[in-house]
């Protein structure tokens, strides 16, 4: 199996599953996981399924990447990020042009960067990490060391979104959804993000969490969780 990066691919292509009777097609139950062969360009593709009897059948295909370099990400060292910033920081940098990530193959995946930072108590300077995952399992990283503009004006709350839909009778935990909460004197603030709002999984609606955390001085910040349910 090749992949050169300039077609769509099919991680499926060819599979078949069937159950124990030989006849009922289960390929939609199947299991993927690609691993790291010999080398970042050679691949192994394990397919898994369980069968009505449950039992485990496992089968496996090799997978060479044509011309493939691995993912990466490129950070301008120049940018100016304010606290306001940190709530959706890859979406700021992507329209100041100051960020970009490929797939190995020169594709454009920078809009599935996750990133993460750690402050220092005796600076306005942070460390912030960029990670990028590509379709292969492949990840690359990359840290910068920015001054954040307005960082002691009080603590930041970020949450992994802003927005969650969720099925009927799903089930909803808001603590899930915290990411991070930081203060310039106080540091990790994180345990003691609060919230206020409820959430009926059973009831189709548009529901709305509200998130809050203080520092040690009193002063405070809020973020929103819209969730749909439906």
């Amino acid at each position: 199996m090749k992949y050169s990066g300039k077609e769509a691919f099919d991680i499926m292509e060819g599979v078949t599953a069937l159950d124990i009777d030989g006849k009922t097609d289960i390929t939609d139950q199947v299991n993927v996981i690609i691993v790291t062969d010999t080398s970042i360009g050679k691949k192994i593709v394990r397919y898994s399924v369980v069968g009505s009897n449950g039992n485990l059948a496992i089968n496996e295909r090799r997978l060479s990447l044509i011309n493939y370099t691995g993912p990466s990400i490129h950070v301008s060292n120049d940018v100016v990020i304010t606290s306001e910033d940190l709530d959706d920081l890859v979406t700021v940098l992507i329209e100041k042009d100051a960020i970009r990530a490929d797939d190995g193959f020169g594709n454009d995946i920078t809009r599935t960067i996750s990133y993460n930072y750690e402050a220092f108590a005796d600076s306005f300077k942070y460390k912030f990490t960029f990670t990028v995952q590509n379709m292969f399992n492949d990840v690359a990283s990359k840290s910068i060391f920015v001054e954040v503009e307005g960082s002691s004006a009080g603590p930041t709350l970020i949450l992994t979104r802003k927005t969650v839909a969720l099925k009927k009778g799903d089930v909803f935990n808001p603590y899930e959804y915290i990411k991070s909460a930081y203060d310039q004197k106080d540091g990790d603030l994180t345990e003691l993000v609060g919230f206020s709002g409820k959430v009926d999984t059973n009831k189709e609606g548009q529901y709305t969490v509200t998130y809050s955390v203080s520092n040690s001085e009193g002063v405070s910040v809020t973020q929103r969780l819209v969730v749909y349910v439906g």
